[in-house]
């Protein structure tokens, strides 16, 4: 279940704050945080099984695992004309520069990489996503109905 249920636990600094630490406190601050990331990941997923025994056992429910699942995209109507009935697709992603940005310049490089094809490949690759660019990209599988 973890893949679908997930508690996402943000780990921030100031970024004055961790610039005024020492090199050592800084290696410190990083692999803490890599740890607390590791042990929120392993406790999002120890209880799935008792969670899952207990809704068949309890509650009478059937889990079907994902790869089991025969599912697909579909357009939801928006129109009583079929041409203008589109699937939106949900992409979720914002890129943007404040305007009191003091770094505009290096933030708009990032966005730059961030928008190479490759880089957009490998989210699509890594998330199962779609693209937010109109390009022909390779999408997983699962996402043919979105074609």
């Amino acid at each position: 279940m973890w893949d679908s249920i997930y508690d996402c636990l943000f780990f921030c600094i100031n970024q004055k704050i961790y610039d005024s630490l020492t090199p050592e406190q800084q290696v410190v601050v990083d692999e803490c945080g890599q740890l607390a990331v590791q042990y929120q990941r392993e406790i999002n997923r120890s209880g799935d099984e008792e969670i899952k025994g207990r809704w068949i056992d309890k509650n009478g429910v059937e889990i079907i695992v994902k790869d089991e699942m025969d599912i697909d995209s579909f357009v939801m109507p928006g129109s009583n004309n079929k041409e203008e009935n589109v699937l939106n697709s949900g992409v979720d992603l914002q890129f943007c520069v404040m305007e009191n940005c003091e770094n505009k310049e290096a933030a708009y490089e990032v966005l730059d990489f961030f928008l190479e094809r490759e880089s957009v490949q490998k989210y699509l690759d890594n998330q199962n996503a779609v693209p937010c660019l109109e390009e022909e990209f390779e999408l997983a599988p699962m996402l043919d109905g979105m074609k």
